[in-house]
């Protein structure tokens, strides 16, 4: 009994954490997807994206948003401006990095990305396609979540740097 009250206490606790921090605009970030670890993290816009970067994203390719479509795990949100809610995925190559998607993995300047392999069709059964092997141009960087349900650059191709609307540094999760 005192299991299930230390519980209630903690997720009214939460609960109102939350709201507090939607009332007040803080420039935070509360992730439920399963492409990226579960958490609260704190947003903040900087010039630069390197690598290794936690981003929040809102893609402009029509081609990104119908790829995601086809995921069960598509998150709904106004934060992109339009009914999906932004992204967050890891930068993992920058301009002039050489990436290559092989059904073993990611790889970038020929080194393998741990857990990358692609899987062959979406969580709804659609057929997936492997982004082609290149350079990445200027303005662009290759993004991919922690999860293989992750929906990313391994199958839409690299992303616009201005898509890219701020880095996320983890909080809690």
């Amino acid at each position: 009994m005192k299991k299930q009250a230390a519980v209630g206490l903690l997720g009214m606790g939460l609960y109102f954490f939350l709201h507090g921090v939607a009332k007040a605009r803080l420039p935070v970030v509360i992730n439920v997807s399963g492409s990226m670890p579960r958490g609260v993290y704190w947003k903040e816009k900087r010039e630069h994206v390197e690598k290794g970067d936690l981003v929040l994203v809102c893609p402009s390719s029509k081609k990104v948003w119908d790829v995601i479509e086809q995921s069960k795990y598509v998150v709904r949100g106004s934060g992109c401006g339009g009914e999906l809610a932004p992204l967050i995925k890891q930068v993992v190559a920058v301009e002039n990095d050489f990436v290559s998607v092989r059904k073993e993995g990611v790889f970038v300047n020929d080194v393998r990305i741990k857990r990358s392999a692609p899987k062959s069709h979406s969580s709804r059964g659609n057929p997936l396609f492997l982004a082609p092997s290149g350079r990445v141009e200027a303005g662009r960087v290759f993004l991919l979540g922690s999860s293989s349900e992750s929906l990313d650059s391994r199958y839409v191709g690299t992303f616009l740097v201005s898509d890219v609307k701020a880095t996320l540094l983890p909080l809690f999760g």
